[in-house]
């Protein structure tokens, strides 16, 4: 199924504490069984994206590359350093071009996600089980020690 996306544009000030924006505030009450004094950011996801979309079959590729992660409680900073996480887009039974060439490049699908592989990489103490596959699948796609972690972000360029 497609996933429905609710947003609101909210300052960059308010990033760190989303209690001095009414407007996020709201939005969450609204949402959200929790209550928004309860919430707290907890990871950056830092990357460079390039989309690049053709109308003709209503279909849209995103790259994003460049993948950092900081945990914003600790201050764990990670970095996987040659990795590139693509997505296509496109309407249900429609074939698509892109697909088909890194298909016959031998880039078969592998399902991930950013937040979790940020979480697996940067929270200390979290149950990463789950995600060790995958980081290992990651490792042997990009090459080995090509993820970077770092306890702090005092010399890292975001």
């Amino acid at each position: 199924g497609r996933t429905m996306k609710q947003r609101i544009r909210i300052p960059q000030s308010s990033y760190a504490d989303i209690l001095n924006c009414g407007e996020a505030i709201t939005f969450l009450a609204q949402r959200t069984k929790y209550s928004p004094v309860a919430l707290s950011p907890a990871l950056a996801t830092y990357f460079t994206r390039i989309t690049i979309v053709n109308p003709t079959l209503n279909e849209r590729v995103t790259l994003d590359l460049n993948l950092k992660y900081e945990d914003l409680r600790s201050g764990r900073y990670a970095e996987i350093v040659g990795m590139g996480i693509l997505e296509i887009k496109h309407e249900k039974g429609c074939c698509s071009a892109i697909k088909d060439i890194l298909l016959s490049m031998r880039l078969n699908p592998f399902k991930v996600s950013k937040y979790c592989i940020g979480t697996a990489l940067t929270v200390n103490g979290i149950k990463s089980n789950r995600m060790k596959e995958k980081l290992r699948t990651i490792e042997k796609r990009i090459g080995y020690n090509r993820i970077n972690i770092y306890e702090n972000t005092a010399n890292v360029q975001h």
